[in-house]
């Protein structure tokens, strides 16, 4: 086919920053073979979960607990694992790959919270041996409790240093208008991305225009998706467009088909080759009665047939992406625990445990009190006692149980009972 073929030096660009741009994503110059996959790119910037730290709850009844990544050959390619509190709250996710019949470690995610809502994200690699600290996110919040900041740091020889600042602005009905990030070069905060977001009169994406910095101080525009919606808001068509010396030109169209619930079932990315629009590549999806993803497929179009790519790809709520699937793979499985809302607040525990989450023991601590010994008794998620104990030293052997969330009672008095998340290497 005589498509198009843009400049490199406006190609890489786009690449650089968009790439830059999503934490954890893999390395796009690398992977893309063709203009669409930056379109692709430039469609998970605008709404990936990544852009508010991954803080996007999506189904507040039900989260994501595995998620199983297949090869071109349906062969076990990595995994994907969560565990939540009681209440639904993130507690950590793990990211493994498939190495010789083996699960493998790659990354995590760690969350903290303050009074019901995360203080901070760490992303973590394991070296083989260790987990090692690479980035941390510090959100900020106004008054209404949204995010109006993010701090992005490093962990560096010398400790965290700064990296990134991401700003949000929200107009009429709490809707997100702005997203304008930061870099920190030579003791100074500059200009590195903005995103605007306009909406038409129903309240529905209209535009989200991409614009980068080169110089930290002015933008140049970058990218941009034009939506049509129904009368919904379902999307049903997404034109992406690029800047090009002085003028927007169409790269890419996205078709998508909902189901009656709004949730996407097919997302088809088609090229335009002279006056038509050519299909090159499409993600297919199914769901549960609760409108949670359960399958996932990314095809490629040979121009006879759809066949399985291998590639990365993501999770939808709607029209939230939950989580970014960086791992290569053709199809993914995932399921779901339910977390029924309404559950009433807890006093605060007059123990706590350390280290939490722990390996191979834990500590318990009191309120300025001298440990008192006690029966200790452990339940799992489901409320099933997995191990009673007795300690005379408040230190309790954990080495027998499976990684997951627990609750630990301590003797019989009201309020000395915690949750401890246990996770071997």
């Amino acid at each position: 086919m005589n498509r198009r073929v843009f400049t490199r030096k406006n190609l890489s660009h786009k690449i650089w920053h968009f790439s830059d741009y999503i934490r954890g994503c893999p390395n796009i110059a690398d992977m893309k073979k063709s203009i669409l996959f930056i379109v692709i790119t430039c469609v998970v910037v605008f709404h990936s979960p990544d852009m508010q730290a991954q803080y996007v709850v999506g189904n507040p009844q039900w989260k994501w607990d595995t998620i199983i990544l297949y090869g071109e050959q349906d062969e076990l390619a990595g995994r994907y694992l969560q565990w939540c509190d009681v209440n639904g709250n993130v507690l950590e996710q793990l990211i493994q790959k498939r190495e010789l019949n083996s699960w493998v470690n790659k990354a995590r995610i760690t969350m903290a919270y303050e009074l019901g809502r995360i203080v901070s994200s760490t992303t973590a690699a394991w070296n083989g041996s260790a987990w090692y600290d690479m980035v941390r996110i510090t959100p900020g919040y106004d008054g209404l409790g949204r995010i109006t900041s993010e701090l992005i740091e490093q962990n560096k020889l010398n400790g965290w240093s700064n990296y990134k600042l991401r700003h949000y602005a929200y107009g009429a009905q709490n809707r997100k208008e702005q997203v304008m990030q930061e870099r920190w070069y030579s003791g100074n905060w500059l200009y590195d991305t903005k995103t605007d977001y306009d909406y038409d009169d129903n309240g529905f994406y209209d535009t989200i225009t991409y614009q980068y910095s080169e110089t930290g101080e002015g933008w140049i525009n970058g990218m941009r998706l034009i939506y049509t919606c129904d009368q919904a808001g379902n999307w049903l068509e997404a034109l992406a467009e690029s800047w090009e010396t002085g003028s927007w030109e169409g790269l890419n169209k996205i078709i998508y088909q909902c189901d009656a619930r709004g949730n996407i079932e097919n997302e088809t990315y088609a090229t335009k080759v002279g006056n038509a629009w050519v299909n090159e590549f499409r993600r297919v999806y199914t769901y549960d009665a609760n409108d949670n993803a359960l399958t996932g497929k990314n095809e490629i179009y040979t121009g006879i047939q759809w066949l399985p790519e291998v590639t990365s790809s993501y999770i939808y709520y709607k029209k939230d992406y939950l989580v970014m699937l960086e791992d290569d793979h053709y199809r993914f499985e995932a399921s779901y625990s339910n977390y029924p809302l309404g559950m009433p607040e807890r006093p605060a525990p007059l123990v706590s445990f350390y280290p939490n989450p722990a390996d191979g023991f834990f500590r318990i601590t009191g309120t300025g009190e001298s440990f008192t010994p006690a029966e200790i008794v452990i339940f799992n998620e489901n409320g099933s006692p997995v191990l009673h104990t007795y300690s005379s030293s408040g230190e309790v052997n954990t080495r027998q149980l499976v990684n997951g969330l627990y609750i630990i009672k301590v003797g019989n008095k009201p309020g000395y009972s915690g949750k401890l998340l246990i996770r071997h290497p």
